[in-house]
Formats: C-alpha cells, structure tokens, sequence
C-alpha cells in the first residue's frame, strides 16, 4: 500500500493536483451550508425548490462524471 502511494507522487504534479482538490473540497464543504440560507432568504426559494435544485445538481454532477468517464474511456472527444 505505501510503495503504490510512493508511486503515485512521483507522477509529475500529482502532489499540486491532491493539494488542489482537498482545497476544493475544503472549500465547498464550508460554504455549502450556507447555500440553503442564501437561496431560501435571499432568492425567496422555497425549501422545495431548494431540494429540488439540490437534487437536480446532484444527479447532474453523476451524469456528467459518467459521461466524461465514457468519453475519456473511448477516445471520443
């Protein structure tokens, strides 16, 4: 398990890209709580329409993923 984690970073920039992504999640995970307030108070959506656009993203993000997963698998872009 350490040698393949060795192996990893000595893939060139692949240490930049782990530092990036946990930023990115770091920041997202701060700042999705406060999704809710800012849509429900200040766009005046209600917490259906909330959930329902939380629920749209999210079914978004997984097909866009696969799809992308597709493309790259099959060398069709």
């Amino acid at each position: 398990m350490l040698t393949r984690l060795k192996e990893l970073f000595e893939i060139k920039g692949y240490g930049l890209l782990v530092l990036c992504m946990l930023l990115v999640g770091i920041g997202i995970s701060i700042t999705t709580p406060y999704l809710s307030l800012y849509c429900t108070e200040d766009f005046g959506m209600s917490a259906g329409a909330f959930g329902i656009f939380m629920a749209v993203s999210s079914l978004s993000g997984v097909f866009v993923n696969s799809l992308i997963f597709y493309l790259m698998e099959n060398k069709s872009w």
